[in-house]
């Protein structure tokens, strides 16, 4: 799926859709080849602004564009991250490299060892003067991961930001619940696509099986129409994959990567979801997809934001069936006298600095960056009483 987005401006998904479409399906493009594509890309609409004093941000899931001037876009001067988050008419906000030069932590402060709403970070629970009661810290997600201002010859500063917006994450999702959590997401600007790969930085979702069959059926009844000479507005075929993935992100079945894929989950229950208590261990179940050009040297799981736990690449099992998997089950006891969430990170060691496999298909297909995936947060019920954030 991708998003089509401009600065205060309300964009028109399917034209971008047909554009695609256009490149495709001409007499130059074989039906072998179209197979794989099927109906994708999904486009959605978004638009984005750039924030005095609050950085960049993006609202997706937004609506169709008028005639009116930008679209019906609403102006954003003099719009705080609150107004942002009322006012930017998406479904899903998404605040960009919020360490960053121009980012939203850079511009405000921000301090993990300070409770949200309070001290250096009082700016978190302000509303703004067009916000209807939302705050500031009433967005949706933070990148995690963006391709942004990594030098290809030394990642050293991009990951160095990487890790300050991960651990600034961590502190975050301490003070929130499964209900309420800000996500983390991996996310890419066609901008780059002279140079760098488009989905270098990018988010898996679980849209989960049952969603998968309704987009199955949806797509099956379109393709009968088609074949009936049936013109099918692009809306009726993008809908149920839009609403599953729209789902999919604001439950938080997500994993920000640039490479690898995390599959992870504990009694069934992956990234997003609260497994009931009470639990004074847990078995985490991992499924590791990387094919043999794409590196993977440690596999970590963090437990409230602590110093993380290392899972030896010699505990996976290779999967007889598919090339790309390695497997692994670990039990994790959980910490006393609170309740927690658990993260899992793959790819280059947290002490990774300098040039990364030069030399490699990986480095020269990826631009030097380095492999890094980070599973969203699974919530563990410890004492079976519900969930409490454990705190700073």
């Amino acid at each position: 799926m991708v998003a089509r987005t401009e600065q205060d401006l309300l964009t028109d998904p399917i034209a971008l859709q047909a554009e695609f479409r256009a490149e495709i399906d001409n007499l130059s493009v074989t039906d072998a080849q179209r197979a794989p594509i099927g109906n994708d890309p999904y486009v959605i609409g978004a638009r984005s602004s750039m924030l005095a004093g609050y950085g960049f941000a993006t609202a997706l899931f937004t609506p169709a564009p008028t005639t009116n001037q930008n679209g019906g876009a609403l102006p954003s001067a003099g719009w705080t991250l609150a107004d942002f988050n009322t006012q930017a008419q998406g479904s899903y906000n998404v605040v960009h490299r919020p360490c960053g030069p121009n980012g939203l932590f850079t511009l405000q402060g921000f301090d993990p060892t300070v409770p949200l709403g309070t001290g250096v970070n009082a700016w978190w629970a302000r509303t703004g003067s067009l916000s209807f009661g939302k705050h500031m810290g009433d967005f949706d997600a933070l990148e995690l991961l963006r391709a942004e201002g990594c030098n290809p010859a030394d990642p050293t500063a991009w990951y160095g930001e990487f890790a300050t917006v991960r651990n600034d994450w961590y502190a975050i999702l301490n003070q929130q619940t499964p209900a309420a959590f800000t996500k983390g997401l991996g996310l890419s600007a066609a901008v780059f696509s002279l140079d760098t790969p488009v989905g270098l930085a990018r988010t898996y979702l679980n849209i989960g099986s049952a969603s998968t069959n309704l987009i199955q059926a949806n797509l099956s009844q379109v393709s009968s129409a088609l074949q009936n000479g049936v013109v099918v507005p692009y809306a009726t075929i993008s809908a149920p994959v839009t609403a599953s993935v729209l789902t999919a992100l604001q439950h938080g079945a997500a994993v920000a990567s640039t490479g690898p894929l995390l599959d992870v989950s504990v009694n069934g229950i992956g990234p997003g979801g609260l497994v009931a208590g009470p639990n004074a261990s847990v078995s985490l179940l991992i499924n590791l997809y990387a094919p043999d050009w794409v590196p993977v040297d440690e596999v970590r799981v963090v437990v409230n934001g602590a110093a993380p736990i290392q899972v030896p690449l010699a505990s996976f099992t290779a999967s007889t069936v598919d090339p790309r998997l390695r497997t692994a089950t670990v039990t994790l006891p959980m910490p006393a006298g609170k309740d927690a969430w658990l993260v899992v990170e793959a790819g280059v060691p947290r002490a990774q600095a300098g040039p990364y496999l030069a030399g490699t298909p990986w480095n020269r297909i990826m631009k030097g960056i380095y492999p890094i995936a980070i599973t969203n947060p699974i919530f563990v019920d410890v004492d079976g009483g519900g969930y409490t954030p454990p705190g700073l």
